[in-house]
């Protein structure tokens, strides 16, 4: 039988999304900033969604001190890994029952994150997703990174489909910019009203991943 699907790839964030680890981040970046000195706001909410590399310039560049920019990096991610270990952070509710729907009906499925790729592969092997996901694309697949559509357009291109073929799943503004930038549904990922970001940007909403299936079956004439 062909295949008649309007939309064909469906493509999910990482951090806040496939799992709630917005707040180890913002705990690492506390943490890594008091080690040398910087204890004031941090702006936490405005870079969520945005280049890791972008929030500790800025940090440092307010606080008027001079550190190793990719170091900072490099710790934040390690630390958050450390944390979401320690609390055994669950994914998001119905992820993989979720990704295994979508393989076994045929969707390609694409993780796009801007966090850099080893951290990107240990949420993967951490979640035991790796065998639902065709595309991956990270920081160190682009140019440019969210808000800006580069991640998005990449797995378009790596999978071969269209804007108007693909859907995603983004937890913050910046990332439902980017999909609609990349010609892209948006679905913005409310995780039953924990997430704090106003996503009335997005196209549709959604309380929890399996929700994506009855609305796969809507938008695809099922």
């Amino acid at each position: 039988m062909p295949d008649t699907k309007k939309i064909k790839m469906v493509t999910f964030d990482l951090d806040g999304t496939i799992i709630d680890d917005e707040w180890a981040h913002e705990q690492a970046k506390t943490e890594i900033a008091a080690s040398f000195g910087v204890t004031s706001d941090l702006q936490l909410s405005k870079f969520t969604g945005h280049c890791n590399r972008l929030f500790w310039e800025s940090v440092c560049s307010n606080a008027g001190v001079t550190e190793d920019i990719e170091s900072l990096v490099n710790r934040q991610f390690r630390r958050v890994m450390e944390l979401v270990l320690e609390k055994k952070q669950p994914e998001s509710t119905g992820l993989s029952e979720t990704m295994k729907y979508l393989k076994d009906n045929g969707y390609t499925v694409a993780l796009t994150s801007g966090s850099d790729v080893f951290f990107v592969d240990d949420i993967m092997d951490y979640l035991n997703i790796r065998q639902f996901v065709d595309v991956k694309v990270t920081k160190d697949h682009v140019k440019k990174v969210k808000p800006d559509p580069d991640v998005y357009l990449t797995a378009q291109r790596m999978a071969g489909f269209e804007g108007w073929q693909c859907i995603g799943v983004e937890d913050s503004v910046a990332g439902c910019r980017a999909l609609k930038a990349a010609g892209m549904t948006s679905l913005g990922y409310t995780n039953k009203g924990k997430n704090p970001q106003d996503l009335s940007v997005a196209d549709y909403r959604i309380e929890v991943m399996t929700d994506i299936i009855p609305l796969l079956e809507k938008l695809n004439g099922e």
